[in-house]
C-alpha cells in the first residue's frame, strides 16, 4: 500500500500543479499540503494603480513601487492525505475576501479524490 499511496500522491500532485496549485513543504509517504495564490479582482488592481497613497511614497523613496500592493495576500492551502483503506481525501482552507471572486477554475471539491 505504501508504494501505490505514493503513487496516489504523486498522480493528484501533477494534476493540481497544472492548476498552478504548488507544493508547500515536503511530499511525505501519506500526505501533502499544496499552496495556491488568489489574485485580486481586476477592479482591485486598477485602485492600486490609481491610488497616490501607493505609488507616491515609492516614488519619494526612488524605489520606483517599492511600496508594494495595498491588497492582501490570499493564500488557499489544499491538504492532501491517503487514508487506511487507500483512498485519496482533500481539503482546502483559506478564506478569499468577500468582494473577491468566489469561484475559481482551480478549485476543486473537498472530499474523496475521484481515480
Amino acid at each position: 500500500m505504501h508504494t501505490r499511496a505514493q503513487q496516489k500522491l504523486r498522480t493528484e500532485l501533477m494534476r493540481r500543479m497544472n492548476d498552478d496549485w504548488h507544493l508547500d513543504g515536503d511530499l511525505r509517504a501519506e500526505e501533502m499540503w499544496l499552496r495556491h495564490v488568489v489574485m485580486p479582482p481586476p477592479w482591485r488592481l486598477v485602485l492600486e494603480v490609481i491610488n497616490p497613497l501607493v505609488w507616491i511614497p515609492a516614488l519619494l523613496t526612488a524605489g520606483f513601487l517599492d511600496g508594494g500592493p495595498t491588497y492582501p495576500t490570499v493564500y488557499r492551502r489544499m491538504h492532501v492525505w491517503v487514508t487506511e483503506s487507500g483512498d485519496l481525501h482533500r481539503r482546502t482552507t483559506g478564506s478569499i475576501p468577500p468582494r473577491w471572486p468566489q469561484s475559481h477554475s482551480w478549485e476543486v471539491p473537498d472530499g474523496p479524490v475521484a481515480p
